[in-house]
């Protein structure tokens, strides 16, 4: 706050004397050791890009948290099926779900049985691919991803 003021201050006294350059004190200045991270990229085109999965490969749904577990859990149960997918090695809509044989995104699948299961409180984002593991197991789609980019830093 005491930054802003002093560079507003700063700013309008020298907005007075037109045509100079306002010298900014040290502190107002950013630091040359700022640098912006670079974004992980996402995990769906990372594992299509390099084939990591076989297409028709099984994937499960792995609820997350307490309140995705109330909200999904009987309705999962009823139909064993919904919570079952197949992997196709396509950049946006990967995986075909059991539920109604139509391909969807990770996240775009998750965000529709919330919806299916009249979930009103359902978040409006999600993280799909951190959702779906491949053929039941520890790892998700983002866990995968997450370590063949890991691996690839390695190798550079």
């Amino acid at each position: 706050m005491t930054r802003c003021k002093q560079l507003r201050a700063l700013a309008l006294r020298d907005a007075e004397r037109a045509g100079v350059i306002p010298d900014l004190p040290a502190e107002c200045r950013p630091s040359k050791a700022v640098r912006r991270k670079t974004r992980r990229p996402n995990a769906v085109p990372t594992l299509v890009d390099h084939r990591k999965i076989v297409d028709g490969t099984p994937l499960r749904l792995r609820l997350w948290n307490k309140p995705e577990i109330k909200a999904l859990e009987a309705w999962l149960v009823e139909e064993p099926l919904r919570g079952e997918a197949t992997w196709v090695n396509d950049r946006s809509k990967c995986l075909l779900w059991a539920g109604d044989n139509r391909a969807y995104s990770p996240t775009r699948l998750v965000l529709h049985m919330y919806e299916l299961a009249g979930w009103e409180q359902a978040p409006v984002a999600v993280q799909g691919p951190a959702r779906w593991t491949v053929d039941g197991g520890g790892l998700t789609l983002s866990d995968m991803a997450l370590a063949l980019l890991d691996e690839q830093s390695e190798q550079e």
